[in-house]
């Protein structure tokens, strides 16, 4: 993605910058244009390439995200025009509470680093773009591979992180979320009762929004409860049989009014 700015005035010689909401709020459109305009652009290019509506990734998302969203971008001169850059890709990382399940169905409450959203564009793809991207992010939030749960991932990116940081059998959540068995190596699981599971449900707005599941049991239970206790019992009216109302029954095969 092409850039009319010269991205060096505000970063140097760093190719790939951790933004957060402070950076942003710093950076705002008034000083700063080309850097709304840069994380727009490449995050409209990855929801076009995930087939979504709407982006994942804008600047305004960022700064209104009710937890914490960091966004990084990989970035370079432009090769022909001077004064100008080229946007390589990006990856929005946030920290989410999250209820999880591992393999033996063991349950986690967690806070982890969640990837959500990951790109590199068509022209920069299987150049190594993609790693140096995810290894600075590893890097700069102090964290493992193995360790990061990520949201919807594609088959393509499931293969990135099994060719890059040998991780298999992804582990898909009911949040939509995935993580590797070596995620839960060093966590203790919930002693929560079946009753009650908490899991993280994504909203109309794309953001997650947490819900809290109930058995169907007891579910039934409290619905049988409620209908039971507020059921006035009428009592069931007979009619002679020579009346209307009676001679009516009787073509109705029969059926008496009961209520």
């Amino acid at each position: 993605m092409e850039l009319e700015s010269d991205l060096s005035q505000l970063f140097g010689d760093n190719h790939v910058v951790r933004l957060d909401e402070k950076d942003l709020k710093r950076l705002n459109p008034r000083k700063c244009w080309s850097v709304k305009y840069m994380i727009d652009g490449i995050g409209a290019m990855s929801a076009a390439a995930q087939g979504l509506k709407k982006p994942l990734t804008t600047y305004d998302k960022i700064l209104d995200s009710y937890d914490t969203q960091i966004v990084y971008i990989l970035w370079q001169k432009h090769s022909i025009k001077n004064g100008h850059s080229e946007v390589v890709g990006l990856l929005k990382v946030g920290y989410k509470t999250l209820y999880l399940l591992d393999s033996d169905l063991n349950k986690y409450s967690v806070k982890p680093l969640c990837a959500l959203d990951f790109y590199v564009h068509e022209k920069h793809q299987r150049k190594g773009f993609g790693r140096q991207l995810f290894d600075f992010m590893l890097n700069s939030e102090q964290c493992s591979a193995e360790k990061v749960a990520i949201d919807k991932p594609s088959e393509a990116l499931l293969q990135f992180m099994c060719k890059s940081y040998g991780l298999n059998n992804p582990l898909w959540q009911m949040n939509s979320f995935v993580v590797y068995p070596g995620f839960f190596a060093d966590l203790i699981a919930d002693k929560k009762t079946d009753n009650e599971i908490n899991f993280d449900e994504k909203g109309d707005d794309g953001e997650h929004q947490q819900a809290t599941y109930k058995s169907k049991v007891k579910q039934e239970t409290a619905v049988a409860k409620l209908i039971h206790d507020n059921l006035e019992i009428l009592p069931q009216v007979i009619v002679a049989p020579n009346t209307p109302k009676g001679l009516k029954n009787s073509r109705d095969l029969g059926h008496q009014c009961i209520w």
